[in-house]
């Protein structure tokens, strides 16, 4: 019997690695929440304001954005607050943002937040009344860690509760 003289390369050898590792994460990162139990309440809870991003123009200054430091948005079934704005009955719609759909529509980039996950969940907050108030659209870039956006400023929440 005579040994075969090609010499084969893997398909992921011939693909930038950069790639391959991008799509293996994306893929534990899709798959990942669906094995350990839908995790779709992750933004319930009370998060509190500790920072603020200024990545583009904002209608705001760091002295003002200071004022909101230390203020409790509290995410849950029956109601969303923050400050003095109150959301009864509120209705959740979530999406999965990649950094590129995300620079498009926050004109922000992942770095811009210090986000290094390759995906940001967004909370849409929809109320019975027309409630505009920051927290009626929520970035979560971690677990623990999420924003806000108003003025053209993120302000940055830390989870304080579940």
């Amino acid at each position: 019997m005579q040994a075969d003289s090609r010499v084969t390369v893997p398909v992921a050898a011939s693909l930038n690695r950069g790639v391959v590792v991008r799509v293996l994460s994306l893929i534990v990162v899709l798959l990942l929440p669906r094995c350990a139990g839908s995790d779709t309440d992750s933004h319930m809870g009370s998060w509190e304001v500790t920072d603020a991003k200024f990545p583009g123009i904002s209608a705001m200054g760091m002295s003002e954005a200071r004022e909101w430091f230390g203020a409790t948005a509290v995410y849950s079934a029956s109601a969303v607050t923050f400050r003095e704005e109150r959301c009864g009955d509120p209705r959740f719609e979530r999406e999965s943002l990649t950094e590129e759909d995300f620079r498009r529509s926050y004109r922000a980039t992942f770095a811009d937040l210090d986000i290094e996950s390759p995906l940001v969940e967004v909370l849409h907050v929809g109320c019975p009344s027309n409630w505009v108030s920051p927290a009626s659209t929520f970035l979560q870039s971690d677990r623990d860690t999420g924003y806000i956006l108003w003025d053209g400023v993120f302000f940055k929440l830390e989870r304080v509760a579940r």
